[in-house]
């Protein structure tokens, strides 16, 4: 069904961008699915006022065979990024004000999916778009895609939400300003949601990991300045601390700490500013979260690159997700709707019940309409091990994989993991998860709240065999693998109720070698508390021995050059300075002193004697 809002200001803000930037960003505009249903009006302030009847005349040429109903406005000077937006925003009234950058350009439904959402959505004031090639890595929920704050490249703002905190702060020229209107939004009582099936193609780096001087010191003066407006004693000395730090460090490019200079020059002129202003913020309890320069954690794998183009490719192989639960289905909407928000599509959802039925109604009442569900129940208890065979002999995907109903996916982990394992051509493929302590409560309307710790990445590991067949390093949701594997090794061992996965991946990986995504796409939870932390790893304790036995009766066929292989690999990832026997020989016949040493420590090895 087609969600429909009557009208949307679309804000573009542009300085001395190229005609290639500019035909690109209008034409993905003209294109856009929900201007069938709704009115997009364009207002464009041009921030450079030496080439007002260029910028006319450029646009007019552009627009003049699309259906854009467009307004150009000019400032006297450069205003900024925030002043030059907010400028745009008086001049529409449409309940709904997008802001663009005009770097980019927009997948033909982006703003439809902005608009599905907002039209449920009264909580929140602001849904931001998924940026393409590279995603920024900030944080999100995965079951609700709440996230800490928004990013101006390409989002949605609730006008009367926009206007009740007065936009941007026009304070801040350029990088920090979305995430103050994001926190005075978020100080109103308001949500903000990052959607990321709504794409827009911002080739904002020119190579992955590249230093951008502007966003270096216009990201440290924000911050300091957001420090001194939200921010405790402690903090603001904090960021002072940083200060000093960034300027005693090598200068990855030049001018940095004159730069550096003016910046802290500038903030103790705004300060008396920026902290006045953000008196009433700070009484209102809200307590926005710094680190380092930034604000809250990031996600690894920033710069996973992601397709720029449309997906025409309706051949997507089926993905099968087995989801274990017994009796918590609270839990269990969570992460069902984890999977609803994927951006990867050709998915099938199995969820098996240990015991039962208690989750049936949940499953077929709120989510067959949004998934390709199937629910089963063992009505007796029969053990998990049990339950996700079940699962996975139901499953009928090419590609399989499991979800345990406290655990939740982030929305593009489906389609990172297909990507990579197609594109390895490996039939096992997994990525970095994050672990979060939590004790779990249930409010009075009997929606979950959290009390949670700070997440962590347990495992950030490489794939080795040796390492696996020492300890288990993967999180059961993690992973992702061919039905073949399946088909000839079977599923869990079903008189194991711990450690049935490791058992699981070891038996995969004798013939197999994993492929390892750095990037965070799942997260696991585990106590909060740390007395059921301890049970907990005391039942993996006391399962350990009857998997190490059933490792003993595993066989596997390798070459001796390839254990030699596994071995150097096994020892370089888990020391700190790893040099081989091989290459220490090298150096010692380069290098007379290192020769004498190599001499007199054979000397001293048992066995070996020293050649005269």
């Amino acid at each position: 069904m087609m969600c429909t809002i009557d009208a949307i200001d679309a804000s573009i803000v542009i300085f001395r961008n190229s005609r290639e930037q500019l035909e690109s960003l209008f034409k993905s505009l003209a294109a856009q699915s929900i201007t069938k249903h709704s009115t997009l009006r364009v207002f464009i302030r041009n921030n450079d006022p030496s080439n007002r009847k260029h910028v006319e005349a450029c646009i007019a040429q552009i627009c003049a065979s699309l259906p854009l109903d467009i307004t150009i406005a000019h400032s006297e000077r450069n205003i900024g990024f925030g002043a030059a937006h907010n400028e745009n925003f008086r001049l529409g009234s449409a309940p709904f004000f997008l802001v663009l950058n005009p770097d980019g350009a927009l997948w033909s439904d982006a703003i439809e999916r902005l608009v599905e959402h907002a039209h449920s959505d009264p909580v929140a004031a602001a849904w931001e778009m998924r940026q393409v090639p590279y995603e920024h890595p900030k944080m999100y929920r995965p079951s609700t895609l709440e996230t800490p704050w928004v990013a101006g490249a390409a989002v949605m703002f609730r006008r009367s939400a926009y206007q009740a905190v007065n936009g941007f702060d026009a304070r801040i020229f350029l990088y920090g300003e979305d995430v103050d209107l994001s926190w005075r939004l978020r100080a109103q009582g308001w949500k903000l949601r990052y959607i990321p099936r709504a794409n827009f193609v911002h080739h904002t780096y020119d190579a992955p990991g590249q230093i951008k001087p502007s966003q270096t010191i216009g990201s440290i003066y924000a911050s300091l300045c957001l420090r001194a407006r939200y921010g405790t004693v402690k903090q603001i000395l904090g960021g002072l601390g940083l200060w000093m730090a960034e300027l005693c460090i090598r200068q990855p490019f030049a001018g940095r700490r004159q730069a550096l200079i003016n910046v802290l020059r500038r903030f103790f002129c705004d300060f008396r500013y920026f902290r006045r202003s953000g008196t009433a913020l700070r009484r209102s309890g809200f307590q926005p979260e710094f680190m380092y320069w930034d604000y809250g954690l990031h996600r690894d794998g920033a710069f996973h690159a992601f397709h720029c183009t449309e997906s025409t490719d309706t051949a997507a192989p089926k993905v099968s997700i087995v989801v274990r639960t017994c009796a918590r289905p609270a839990l269990l909407r969570e992460a069902l709707q984890s999977i609803v928000y994927q951006t990867y599509r050709n998915i099938e959802v199995i969820v098996v019940e240990d015991g039962a039925p208690h989750a049936q109604h949940l499953v077929e009442t709120e989510f067959k309409s949004q998934l390709n569900v199937r629910y089963f129940s063992t009505y007796a208890k029969v053990g998990r091990s049990t339950a996700g065979n079940l699962g996975l002999k139901n499953a009928t995907g090419e590609w399989l994989g499991f979800l345990d109903d406290d655990d939740q996916l982030f929305a593009d982990h489906v389609e990172v993991l297909v990507h990579a394992a197609l594109s390895a051509q490996r039939k096992v493929v997994y990525g970095t998860a994050l672990e979060i302590g939590t004790r779990i409560e249930s409010s009075d309307n009997g929606e979950l709240r959290y009390i949670e710790k700070k997440p962590v990445i347990r495992y950030r590991q490489p794939f080795s065999k040796l390492t696996l067949w020492k300890k288990n390093f993967l999180p059961i949701q993690s992973v992702l693998f061919h039905r073949d594997l399946f088909e000839r090794y079977g599923g869990f061992d079903e008189d194991l109720d711990q450690l049935e996965d490791w058992l699981l991946w070891v038996r995969y990986s004798l013939e197999n070698d994993f492929q390892w995504v750095n990037k965070v796409t799942s997260l696991y939870r585990v106590p909060y508390d740390r007395d059921q932390l301890l049970a907990r790893h005391a039942k993996l304790r006391a399962a350990y021995p009857s998997a190490i036995a059933r490792q003993y009766e595993m066989r596997v066929c390798l070459s001796p050059r390839v254990v030699v292989d596994m071995i150097d690999e096994h020892m370089r990832s888990h020391a700190l300075i790893y040099v081989s026997n091989t290459r220490f020989h090298n150096l010692a016949i380069r290098f007379p002193i290192l020769r004498r040493l190599y001499s007199a420590i054979l000397a001293l090895l048992p066995g070996r004697r020293r050649k005269t």
